[in-house]
């Protein structure tokens, strides 16, 4: 007996759309913990850049997911 999927191509985009913002979320943390900066002034204002973006995309995950 042939196995019907039940999964649309909406569904099959919203994962993958997911799976993208999930695996730049974790490049852009990388990338931050990876920095070498020595100015306290400049690491604290990319940290609060990058949480911010960090934050946006865990809104947009939340949203995806609940659609």
């Amino acid at each position: 007996m042939e196995h019907i999927s039940c999964t649309s191509n909406a569904d099959i985009n919203k994962i993958n759309y997911i799976s993208e913002i999930k695996e730049q979320r974790t490049k852009i943390k990388k990338n931050f913990n990876d920095m070498d900066l020595e100015n306290a002034t400049a690491k604290n204002e990319i940290e609060s850049a990058v949480n911010a973006i960090i934050q946006e995309c865990n809104l947009l995950i939340s949203k995806l997911e609940s659609i």
